[in-house]
């Protein structure tokens, strides 16, 4: 058996044993969380976690976040204009409540970012777009010491 075809199939190998592992490792230890919270002996975690989730029904409707607070609050002050794009949002399939926030910093980072990178594509392209393009019809695009071909003056 060659060495490429040998290292190939130990990779194989190593690859199947260690996702196999994985596997029944969380598996294991995901059977022995139901079993304790069966029994009723939860841990401390799993305490935690339950002690840290809301208990209302309803979703609440303000952004924790301090950085998407400041957005919201110099971006989106008219309340109409909120209501209306968190409802467009909405309807669209983003319904959580930092949508609108997200919607316009994409539309900023978009604003300001591709014309950015098309100034630096633009500096590391080896044809570069020239000033006045796209040219005139009646442009002559080679050398103006040649002679034209076409019988026009």
């Amino acid at each position: 058996m060659s060495l490429f075809l040998s290292l190939f199939v130990d990779l194989a190998a190593f690859l199947l044993v260690v996702t196999g592992v994985f596997f029944a490792a969380r598996r294991w230890e995901t059977t022995q969380s139901v079993n304790r919270r069966l029994r009723g002996e939860a841990s401390s975690d799993e305490l935690k976690k339950k002690s840290r989730m809301p208990s209302t029904l309803v979703k609440r409707q303000e952004v924790k976040n301090p950085v998407l607070q400041w957005v919201q609050r110099t971006t989106l002050q008219d309340p109409e204009e909120r209501n209306k794009l968190q409802r467009d949002l909405a309807l669209a399939g983003f319904d959580f409540p930092a949508a609108p926030i997200f919607y316009v910093m994409t539309r900023f980072c978009l604003a300001v970012g591709l014309p950015t990178i098309f100034v630096f594509w633009q500096t590391l392209s080896a044809k570069p777009m020239q000033p006045g393009f796209p040219r005139q019809p009646g442009q002559c695009t080679q050398d103006p010491d040649r002679k034209r071909v076409s019988g026009r003056p």
